[in-house]
């Protein structure tokens, strides 16, 4: 039946939808990737370049469905460059021998199997490695195989991954599925497992959700895509940490998930660039009750990426277009419930790296301000982080009326917003906010170890609640404010990056932690640089 699955899903993807797991296929061949191309105009004919056991380069160029022979001849230019020109990047020597591949997951026509044996004689001629053919069955195999032993086993578990993929397209990422199912193939909650077998199921989870993202790949569904990439990600540090397996065996997977994550995110970027809705979709009728919460995803997720390119030192195109949307749109923005505190604490750390500091203390202020006005008071409160946009709204429109919680009294979030503004030295905004503060109780859920925090539903941990000081003492809050973020996993405090991402696709773990290390990350973060597109792995 994978086979089937397999199948199907590799003769619909195109050439983009295929890189990623190609590179993970490569990867768990052995093979050490060191280049993924970004598809600009300076790849010479090199989507995806790589050093095999034999030490010899490699480098692939990939197209989808059939190659006929007028295909040949419009691929023919960027065929020369595959197998002409050298492979140049840093790590390899530029006029070492590569071994050059066309790769297709459809068939090659015979017209063209003959051209190519013609060329390859006279390739030979300045390059001694002949180009060489990967086709779709070949491939397919190749897939099926480098799943292992890490495959859906039960018949439930099977069907929840059909229908993962049956119900991926235009809506929300089901997060909570999407988590259950990767526990079911990756041994985050088992003892024993060998760090080799940690790699395997890695490399099978990326694959497995390169099927189940497709969906919403075809649907332009850009943001389920960059969620389940997280997700993804996420589980695969989960089981490293629980395991204490070396990063050699993973972080292959892990970065190429971080990369299908931050793809999918360009992607949306440039769908709002080239937004000509303002943002709307479907009926303009009834879109008005959800425009604002669109907007306020939209602010944290681009916000994010920016501040991600920020992290890693690297100039990115995007970030005249994020200042100028959350200039023009911050203003739209609504807090649905306490699941919006990443996305809008994002945002204000975006504003303020161009000097917009007053915007980014409104924006905090009047987050805080929200769940101070429903959770300090009586009745029912803000839907707490657990709840995604899509529930909190069912929520508080009245179409869940079977649920009975209760929100008020305490908040997950109103600690860290604190510390924000504490921070900024805005005295005056606490000291207006303080009396209500005190009303509530500061909550935070502490994971039982490190592999909990990566898990979307943690198994052990417990719920820690403390009452802010009244009166509270300035300098202490200060210190408090300004000190080392503690409590949080190595493999989250290594990778700030990351967390940027991980703030939003688990709403439930950000807090005063989080913050602070973002936080920190900004200031020490070195000047930006201009990079290419460049994948480099951990050598094994």
């Amino acid at each position: 039946m994978i086979e089937r699955v397999v199948e199907n899903w590799l003769t619909s993807a195109n050439e983009r939808q295929y890189q990623i797991p190609f590179c993970q296929l490569l990867a768990s061949e052995g093979e050490t990737i060191k280049y993924i191309s970004s598809h600009g105009p300076l790849e010479q004919g090199k989507d995806v370049i790589t050093v095999g056991p034999d030490k010899v380069s490699r480098a692939y160029q990939l197209k989808a469905g059939k190659i006929a022979l007028k295909n040949w001849q419009d691929y023919k230019g960027e065929i020369d460059e595959l197998v002409e020109i050298p492979v140049s990047i840093a790590s390899i020597r530029s006029r070492q021998t590569h071994q050059p591949y066309l790769v297709t997951n459809g068939t090659v026509a015979d017209t063209v199997l003959h051209r190519i044996e013609s060329a390859n004689k006279l390739w030979k001629k300045r390059n001694p490695k002949s180009l060489r053919l990967i086709q779709g069955h070949e491939l397919v195999t190749r897939f099926v195989k480098a799943h292992g032993s890490f495959l859906p086993r039960e018949t439930k578990e099977f069907s929840s991954f059909l229908e993962i993929i049956v119900n991926s397209g235009r809506g929300p990422l089901d997060k909570k599925r999407l988590s259950e199912f990767l526990e079911s193939i990756l041994p985050i909650s088992s003892a024993g497992i060998a760090p080799r077998d940690v790699g395997r199921a890695s490399s099978s989870a990326v694959l497995l959700t390169s099927y189940i993202v497709q969906g919403c790949d075809r649907e332009k569904n850009h943001w389920a895509v960059f969620e389940a990439w997280i997700v993804t990600a996420s589980y695969i540090l989960g089981t490293a940490a629980k395991h204490g397996a070396h990063e050699k065996w993973w972080v292959r997977s892990f970065q190429l998930c971080e990369l299908a994550a931050v793809r999918a995110a360009e992607s949306l970027c440039q769908e709002c660039i080239a937004s000509e809705t303002l943002f709307t979709q479907g009926d303009p009728f009834t879109d008005g009750s959800f425009y604002a919460l669109r907007v306020t995803i939209l602010a944290g997720v681009l916000s994010a990426l920016s501040l991600y390119h920020r992290l890693r030192a690297e100039e990115w195109h995007g970030t005249p277009f994020v200042h100028e949307f959350l200039i023009d749109h911050s203003k739209h923005i609504r807090v649905w419930g306490e699941s919006a505190a990443p996305y809008i604490s994002l945002a204000a750390l975006e504003l303020e790296q161009h000097g917009a500091h007053s915007r980014s203390e409104r924006l905090v202020c009047q987050l805080m301000a929200t769940i101070l006005a429903l959770n300090a008071a009586k009745g029912r409160g803000l839907p707490n982080p657990y709840y995604e946009p899509e529930d909190a709204m069912r929520l508080i429109s009245g179409m869940d009326p079977i649920n009975p919680e209760i929100f008020s009294g305490h908040s997950y979030a109103l600690e860290a917003l604190v510390e924000f503004l504490a921070r900024r030295l805005s005295k005056r905004s606490l000291a207006h906010f303080w009396e209500k503060i005190t009303r509530l109780q500061f909550t935070w859920f502490r994971p039982g170890n490190d592999s909990e925090w990566f898990r979307w539903k943690a198994e052990s941990g417990s719920l820690d609640h403390r009452t802010p000081n009244m009166p509270q003492h300035w300098a202490t809050l200060l210190n408090a404010a300004e000190s080392e973020p503690i409590g949080i996993p190595k493999f989250l405090k290594d990778r700030p990056p990351f967390v940027v991402f991980f703030c939003l696709v688990f709403p439930h773990r950000f807090g005063v932690a989080l913050l602070r290390l973002i936080e920190h990350a900004i200031q020490e973060a070195p000047s930006s640089k201009s990079v290419e597109q460049v994948f480099v792995a951990g050598e094994t």
